[in-house]
Parts: structure tokens; C-alpha cells; sequence
């Protein structure tokens, strides 16, 4: 009976999730995301909050500054984000864009450079 009331929910599940597409529906739904509302996402953010809001500002400030998509100033953000929390240094994507947003760019570094830099100095 276990068996058979297992293998009907399994069906129902799959009937639910589109006969098995749920990871394209998935993967569909993160490709039409905004780079700050991913960000925002994985800081445990809605999406519509003014946190979000100011995250897609601070994006698009520093894109232009550095010359590069916001999608690349995104997963550079979160990698960075990543490393300084296993560090033990408490810290969110809002508050990385907010300091970056203030970086002064010079000798025509790319954010890569920046953000590593900055990384660096937020662990000592």
C-alpha cells in the first residue's frame, strides 16, 4: 500500500511540475531575472524591496564606470561576497555595491581587479 501511495504522489508531482520540465521552468524564471534581482535573491531579498531598487541603481552606475555588463559586476559581486562570509566577515551584496559605487577607478582597472582589491582589504 506504502509502495502505491508513493508511486501515485510521485505522479501527481510530476503531473504539477509539467511532466518532469520543472528545471527548464526554473531556468527559464532565472533567465528573465534582472542581475540586482538575482543578487537580491541570494541576500534572502524580495525582489520588488527598495533594497532591490537600489542594488539595480548601484549596478548600473558601476557597469558604466567600468565599462562591463552587469551581469559580470553581479557574479563578481557575489564571488567576493562568497569569500569574505567564509571569512567570517559579515556582509551582504547591497552593502559590496554601496562601497564599490564609491571606488574611484584608476589606472584603468577592470572590476575583477577592484573587487578582488577590495576584498582583501575587507579581511584585514
Amino acid at each position: 500500500m506504502k509502495n502505491f501511495l508513493f508511486a501515485g504522489s510521485l505522479c501527481l508531482l510530476f503531473a504539477a511540475c509539467g511532466a518532469g520540465n520543472s528545471s527548464d521552468n526554473v531556468q527559464a524564471a532565472i533567465a528573465q531575472m534582472t542581475p540586482a534581482q538575482k543578487l537580491a535573491m541570494l541576500d534572502h531579498l524580495d525582489t520588488t524591496s527598495m533594497e532591490c531598487h537600489a542594488m539595480a541603481g548601484y549596478l548600473s552606475r558601476i557597469a558604466q564606470r567600468f565599462q562591463e555588463p552587469e551581469d559580470t559586476i553581479a557574479n563578481y559581486t557575489s564571488k567576493v561576497e562568497d569569500v569574505l562570509k567564509e571569512k567570517g566577515v559579515a556582509t551582504s551584496s547591497l552593502e559590496i555595491l554601496r562601497d564599490m559605487d564609491g571606488f574611484k577607478r584608476e589606472n584603468n582597472i577592470d572590476y575583477q581587479g577592484a573587487i578582488v582589491m577590495y576584498g582583501m582589504i575587507r579581511t584585514k
